[in-house]
């Protein structure tokens, strides 16, 4: 019986992740969002923040690329600069694929960037 089981298990496709469909989101669409600072009772204006959707092509296969770019006001660039910029790439069945950050905050500027090398097994 464990034999037949274990056949059984060795026969059934496997997958890492599960599939998802998109129902949140068009390519095309585009966000505007205003960023505060809050101190407890305290709520300013500090910026802006705007978010992109496309659909397109990553690495030969259909996929959707996301953008944020954040801004902080010259007002608050005294005392304290942002400038971000997020680019996230996922497949059509909405997987990542890559991901990367460029931030340039207070005095320091940071680049990171992530690839995500996806697995296909045999059915």
């Amino acid at each position: 019986m464990l034999a037949g089981l274990l056949c059984l298990c060795s026969i059934m496709p496997v997958q890492a992740q599960c599939v998802a469909k998109n129902e949140a989101f068009q390519s095309g669409e585009h966000v505007m969002y205003d960023l505060y600072f809050n101190w407890k009772f305290i709520w300013k204006k500090v910026g802006l923040a705007s978010l992109t959707t496309n659909a397109t092509t990553y690495r030969f296969q259909p996929a959707y690329r996301f953008n944020l770019l954040s801004v902080g006001s010259k007002k608050t660039d005294f005392f304290f600069k942002m400038r971000d910029t997020l680019t996230c790439y996922v497949s059509d069945k909405l997987e990542p694929l890559y991901f990367r950050k460029a931030a340039e905050e207070g005095n320091q500027t940071q680049s990171s960037c992530a690839t995500s090398l996806m697995l296909t097994l045999p059915v």
